[in-house]
């Protein structure tokens, strides 16, 4: 059980940056930063911010292990948290850095709360750094995420809505596919017909309430295909679009032994 801070919440978007060469490539509704100058700036913060804190190294695939459609990274972090919460939202460990060649990609996050320990120092129950907060992602030449001073959720588990979600999308306008911020049921009925509910939804509006449909409809079953992140791909035999991608919490559960070591 984590005691949270209440300030170090989701809804930074105030603290979130889109590193690029032309502020036009940031999009309408995200924050644009120089790269140079913000690389400058997190390096300094960087500098000694895991003092006294285990620093941990997480290799993860969001995506089935071996799949072209998959995306790989490597995580540094300082934070437990984000390392329990990694192996429940992806496939981690000495299998994902097995398939890391010099011919794949994987994308560079690195990731601290911001808070060194002095020798002796107590911690605190939720360590975080509002003050100097940023999770910046810079979309050119080698792509990478840099988080600092929050250790919540999106903002301290690169994977998610870092790698997902901002990164994807430019990757996916480079290469001619989209990642979205959607939701994905899966309906069979009695006779066993499957039906699939794809739909966008912004967030705090109640996707995973969704996500959690128990039907009342006698014969009927509701699965969770995604409730969080998808890449869409267009099948090119029939030109109609296909889920290649999530990081869904189904999938977390069938496949939880690809998570381990």
């Amino acid at each position: 059980i984590n005691a949270e801070y209440m300030g170090d919440v989701a809804r930074v978007e105030g603290s979130t940056y889109i590193c690029c060469k032309d502020p036009a490539d940031a999009g309408p509704t995200n924050n644009w930063a120089d790269p140079e100058e913000m690389r400058e700036k997190l390096s300094k913060l960087f500098e000694g911010c895991m003092k006294g804190r285990t620093m941990y190294v997480i290799p993860f695939s969001m995506g089935p292990l071996g799949s072209p459609y998959s995306k790989y990274g490597v995580e540094i972090t300082d934070s437990p948290y984000v390392v329990v919460n990694m192996k429940i939202m992806a496939r981690m460990g000495s299998r994902v850095l097995s398939l890391l060649t010099e011919d794949t990609f994987f994308l560079k996050c690195v990731h601290s709360v911001g808070c060194p320990l002095a020798p002796g120092q107590a911690d605190v129950p939720w360590p975080c750094n509002p003050e100097n907060r940023y999770i910046t992602h810079f979309t050119e030449g080698e792509p990478s995420v840099w988080s600092f001073g929050s250790g919540y959720g999106g903002n301290a588990l690169l994977g998610k809505k870092c790698y997902a979600l901002r990164l994807a999308s430019v990757m996916g306008r480079k290469e001619g596919w989209l990642a979205e911020h959607c939701l994905i049921l899966g309906l069979t009925s009695p006779e066993g017909n499957q039906h699939y509910i794809c739909a966008g939804f912004p967030s705090a509006c109640g996707k995973t309430n969704l996500a959690m449909l128990v039907p009342t409809l006698p014969g009927w079953t509701v699965r969770c295909v995604c409730e969080r992140h998808i890449e869409l791909r267009v099948n090119p035999q029939n030109n109609n679009h296909k889920n290649t991608k999530t990081t869904t919490n189904s999938n977390y559960n069938n496949n939880n032994n690809n998570n381990n070591n």
